[in-house]
């Protein structure tokens, strides 16, 4: 994985401050720095997106999700 964070960092830090950047994830964000792993790595990117990013989480009941699957059950 270390090269995908390095990758990360650079992308992050190239975007800084020059225009948006839009991120989407699956995880919660309180999950991300176990995600990313190194702490080095983890707090500058999480220092960059987070410092001025704006966060939207979608809330999704667990049963939309089931019901797209299967058309039929909706």
């Amino acid at each position: 994985m270390q090269p995908q964070r390095a990758d990360l960092l650079e992308l992050i830090d190239a975007r800084y401050d020059n225009g948006a950047t839009l991120m989407t994830s699956q995880l919660p964000v309180n999950s991300w720095y176990q995600m990313i792993g190194e702490s080095t790595h983890a707090d500058a990117i999480l220092d960059r997106v987070l410092h001025s990013g704006i966060k939207l989480e979608l809330l999704v009941p667990p049963s939309t999700s089931l019901c797209c699957l299967n058309e039929s059950a909706c």
